[in-house]
């Protein structure tokens, strides 16, 4: 999925279908991003050097590099915004695809329905940048939009998640205010 003017890496469609072509039971595949901003500036937050080479460290050496996602993982790290991801269109068409109702969340709700039913892999290579503009990703209402449908969705995650619900809300309210910090970094 590629969302407004987000980018992919050049290699996207060769890396993806490559491990496709290896593994054709998988159903869904998605790759890990960066935000960036309307000038193409990556997040402030990647910018350290220390910071950034201790994650790809943990990226290239600690991670394997596909991985079968856990619920957990959908629960308490999201991919971002669904970017950079490939599925089986008849399973989307099967959940009822993108749903207009769940804005600004949409791609994220569909991800996550997507993968409740189907699963989903992770290939572990930044492939996908997620550009963040100030009139619209990162317009307040907008950010609060999201907060509020993201907050939703964990909610109605908690029943998959083996982990007391009470650490699950606390969690998601502590997830929702860095969304609101990283937000305000662009």
């Amino acid at each position: 999925i590629l969302n407004d003017d987000d980018l992919l890496h050049t290699n996207f469609v060769d890396e993806m279908f490559s491990v496709l072509e290896k593994k054709p039971a998988i159903s869904m595949l998605y790759c890990r991003s960066i935000f960036m901003d309307d000038r193409g500036n990556f997040a402030r937050k990647l910018k350290s050097t220390v910071k950034q080479g201790l994650k790809n460290i943990k990226n290239t050496w600690l991670m394997p590099q596909l991985s079968t996602i856990p619920i957990s993982h959908v629960y308490m790290d999201a991919p971002s915004s669904a970017l950079g991801l490939i599925f089986k269109r008849s399973n989307a068409m099967e959940i009822g695809g993108y749903k207009a109702s769940a804005f600004p969340s949409s791609d994220y709700v569909f991800f996550t329905m997507y993968f409740l039913r189907f699963g989903a892999s992770r290939l572990n290579k930044t492939l996908a940048y997620y550009r963040i503009h100030e009139n619209e990703t990162a317009n307040p209402s907008t950010g609060e939009g999201f907060i509020a449908k993201n907050l939703q969705l964990r909610s109605s995650l908690e029943q998959h998640v083996k982990a007391p619900p009470s650490l699950l809300r606390i969690y998601a309210q502590l997830y929702a205010l860095t969304t609101i910090k990283q937000y305000k970094s662009f």
